[in-house]
């Protein structure tokens, strides 16, 4: 029995002759892929390096590698591999990075990738997807097509958007609620959050949210621009480092275009957060849909 993930993997790899799946010993979404596609299955141990210069090899060679590590560990063992060997030449490679964010829960500082969207967007020629739900990361790779250069992937295997109609555009902004007074944007682990305390201030106080769920965020879709723009405030909330974060880049566009929306960041600054199960962590550093509603419900008033 194949996870979802699995499923669609294999699928991909059925479709195309030329993805190969390498992993870290990162095997939890995918410990029974490999005796269903025999050789183009790799695992390389605890060796995030030479998994990152065997899948440039790979590239070079025409194959399009799909490679698997825990996000802290993706991101920065073999950083100057991922630099140097995909981003310079910009060859195609997706570094699929789990446990990022609130989602590495009981691991501590060593495991917890917040400033993987900071490292990853320095790198030449990567680009950024961050997705919020399992039908957002199975999206991505139902887009394999537009791969044309390394892309760095925070997946996630969330199913709590299994019942709600999305808006999937491969590259654009996600708008799952329209309000008009004040506007969240968000990504990753936190977006379901935000959906919940939205939804609940709309039902509970009649105040409308617009909400807008951002999985590209580079290259980022301009058009978050001019949603912005019909705000005099935005919040952007999301489990990563203040510096480089979605906020910093979103920022620098809003001042560079010269618009007048205050934006606000809610994110973690440059603090570790606590190692507690998800649903903890999200209560101690008040990124659950609760503290989400009061932090929303004071910028309303």
């Amino acid at each position: 029995m194949l996870h979802p993930y699995e499923k669609k993997l294999y699928d991909i790899v059925e479709l195309y002759n030329d993805i190969v799946i390498l992993t870290a010993e990162t095997r939890f979404n995918i410990r029974n892929l490999e005796n269903h596609i025999g050789n183009r299955f790799i695992d390389f141990g605890i060796a995030e390096q030479t998994m990152v210069g065997a899948g440039a090899g790979l590239s070079k060679m025409g194959k399009l590698p799909i490679m698997h590590a825990l996000a802290s560990f993706l991101t920065m063992r073999p950083y100057e591999f991922i630099r140097t060997d995909f981003g310079i030449p910009s060859l195609r490679g997706i570094f699929m990075g789990s446990f990022n964010g609130f989602m590495s829960t009981g691991n501590g500082p060593t495991h917890q990738a917040i400033e993987d969207i900071s490292l990853m967007n320095n790198v030449p020629n990567m680009k950024i997807y961050s997705s919020s739900s399992m039908r957002e990361t199975e999206y991505f790779l139902d887009n394999i097509d537009e791969v044309d250069s390394p892309y760095y992937v925070r997946y996630n295997n969330s199913n709590w958007d299994a019942d709600i109609p999305r808006n999937f555009q491969f590259g654009k902004i996600d708008k799952l609620l329209e309000g008009d007074e004040l506007i969240v944007i968000s990504h990753s682990n936190c977006f379901e959050q935000c959906y919940i305390a939205a939804s609940s201030i709309a039902d509970n106080h009649n105040k409308f949210i617009s909400l807008i769920n951002c999985p590209s965020i580079k290259p980022l879709d301009k058009s978050i621009l001019d949603e912005i723009d019909k705000f005099s405030t935005a919040i952007i909330v999301e489990d990563h480092f203040k510096i480089g974060s979605l906020f910093s880049y979103i920022s620098d566009m809003v001042y560079e275009y010269k618009i007048s929306t205050k934006i606000k960041a809610k994110n973690l600054n440059q603090s570790f957060f606590k190692p507690l199960a998800y649903d903890s962590v999200l209560k101690y550093e008040k990124f659950d849909s609760v503290s989400l509603e009061k932090l929303f419900l004071k910028e309303l008033k």
